[in-house]
């Protein structure tokens, strides 16, 4: 008998048609030697319940991983493709700019679906 789980498939689930797009933020951080890194992170939203996050390290791709996404109730479900488990995010946006606390620093939006 296997213990093979397969995780839900979100498409067809609610989202915020305000949430599709890409929203990204720069920002920086200190290493060990005390220098500066730049960062850049996209998180791009489809109507088709996926998405992607990219993070550039100075202009290199430092992380990138698609997911699967639904809201709900100002809550986004978020799960990176191969996890069983989804993140609880909770967000909200104002103009053009998309808080999540749990990210930190709030992203901008940067297209239009």
């Amino acid at each position: 008998m296997s213990d093979d789980i397969t995780p839900e498939d979100y498409s067809g689930k609610s989202i915020d048609i305000n949430l599709v797009g890409a929203w990204s933020r720069t920002y920086s951080g200190r290493d060990s030697n005390n220098g500066i890194t730049i960062y850049s992170d996209t998180i791009r939203f489809t109507q088709d319940n996926l998405g992607t996050r990219t993070t550039f390290r100075f202009s290199e791709v430092f992380n990138l991983f698609p997911f699967q996404f639904y809201t709900q109730n100002n809550i986004i479900l978020f799960r990176p493709e191969g996890m069983e488990d989804a993140n609880r995010l909770d967000y909200h946006i104002l103009n053009d700019s998309l808080f999540i606390p749990q990210f930190g620093i709030p992203y901008v939006k940067s297209s239009v679906p």
